[in-house]
């Protein structure tokens, strides 16, 4: 009878757990990035003044946020990553309404300025 070796089962044994136990922690480390980048958004909600000029945009991403960091200190990455998505998106939606709001201003006075440039050259 020939004799078999253990190793090649061991090895493939071996990598096997490890990639198991990696899972985890890939999702921890995504949920993470997530949160990371939910934070950014936040931040530059918050830097173009979306606290007065999109409050209710502003406090969902901040709400979506907490709860996002509150579902990864309880090891739920998962829901910690949706969250954050989520704060994320509503973040943007903030700086975008905050952004789109100057924009209409600016158009409007730009067409003030060629009105009166117009009303000047008529005299």
């Amino acid at each position: 009878m020939p004799r078999r070796s253990f190793l090649p089962s061991l090895l493939v044994a071996l990598a096997l757990a490890g990639c198991g136990s990696s899972a985890p922690a890939t999702a921890t480390a995504s949920a993470s990035g997530d949160l990371s980048e939910a934070r950014a958004a936040v931040e530059r909600a918050r830097a173009v003044g979306a606290e007065a000029e999109a409050p209710t945009e502003l406090r969902a991403a901040t709400s979506r946020l907490i709860q996002a960091e509150a579902a990864l200190a309880d090891g739920d990455a998962a829901r910690a990553a949706r969250f954050s998505r989520e704060a994320t998106v509503d973040a943007r939606l903030a700086e975008a309404t905050v952004l789109a709001s100057r924009a209409r201003t600016q158009a409007a006075l730009a067409d003030e300025v060629r009105e009166l440039r117009a009303a000047i050259a008529a005299q």
